[in-house]
């Protein structure tokens, strides 16, 4: 009898389970927390979003943002590995500064690699969802932040005891 190396398999190796297929959105859904990238903002007002962020159940990574030296958007990659693992990017954009200081901070929020909430300082708009984008302004809490996020990444359906 042969050993089988699954290892070298090509049926193994080259067909990884796909979690972004539709049929797989409610098992990630029910298992896989969801995952939030801060990138840019102040201290204190990244803390706020954060702390209403993790009430809702979702895990945070930060990012100084594309001002940051270690950014692949800014040299010349296609994507960012932060953005294609987070469910939602929380952008903080100032609005207020040049057009020059704050064009890192719009690409990083234009980036398609995940959905993103960009969050305008300077600017008193009310919340704009457009598919999966939203603008938050300058008159805003950590709460409604959290609630746009939600609002472009879907609802998580409710646990239940069945598992």
């Amino acid at each position: 009898m042969t050993k089988l190396d699954s290892s070298m398999d090509p049926e193994v190796t080259e067909n990884r389970l796909d979690l972004s297929r539709p049929e797989q959105r409610e098992l990630v859904e029910a298992y896989v927390e969801r995952s939030a990238l801060i990138v840019g903002g102040g201290a204190d007002e990244a803390a706020d979003v954060k702390k209403a962020m993790l009430e809702d159940g979702w895990r945070i990574e930060a990012c100084a943002g594309p001002a940051s030296a270690h950014c692949p958007l800014l040299k010349g990659s296609r994507s960012c590995s932060k953005r294609e693992c987070a469910d939602v990017a929380l952008v903080f954009v100032d609005a207020r500064r040049s057009v020059t200081g704050s064009l890192p901070l719009v690409r990083c929020a234009a980036d398609p690699a995940s959905p993103a909430v960009v969050i305008l300082e300077g600017q008193a708009d009310e919340v704009a969802i457009d598919g999966d984008r939203a603008l938050v302004g300058a008159l805003r809490t950590a709460r409604s932040i959290a609630d746009a996020a939600g609002a472009i990444t879907g609802p998580r359906p409710a646990a239940t005891g069945d598992a």
